[in-house]
């Protein structure tokens, strides 16, 4: 595991992307709450699985900071379909 911040930045969706840093160590002395630690160890594990790790916290996930752990946001089937329609018609061109 690193001890000082990973830059990333991942492909979202068709031309989107996210970029970030990721700290999962702080220096000495600097506190952050039990909340931004889940968030950041989420970020880390959906950056070296390639974005394969899910997490599911019903309602409860943005008061625990389970959210801020995607890349990829939310689920949507209609978006992910007309995503996926782009995508093949791109492959024949």
């Amino acid at each position: 595991m690193p001890t000082e911040p990973v830059e990333f930045t991942r492909l979202i969706r068709i031309r989107d992307t996210k970029s970030g840093t990721i700290n999962l160590f702080l220096p000495p002395g600097e506190k952050k709450g039990t909340r931004r630690a889940i968030s950041e160890i989420g970020q880390w594990l959906n950056y070296v699985t390639g974005g394969r790790f899910l997490t599911m916290a019903a309602d409860l996930s943005g008061s625990i900071n389970v959210e801020k752990s995607h890349f990829f946001g939310h689920y949507d089937p209609v978006q992910i379909q007309e995503e996926l329609a782009l995508r093949h018609l791109f492959k024949k061109l």
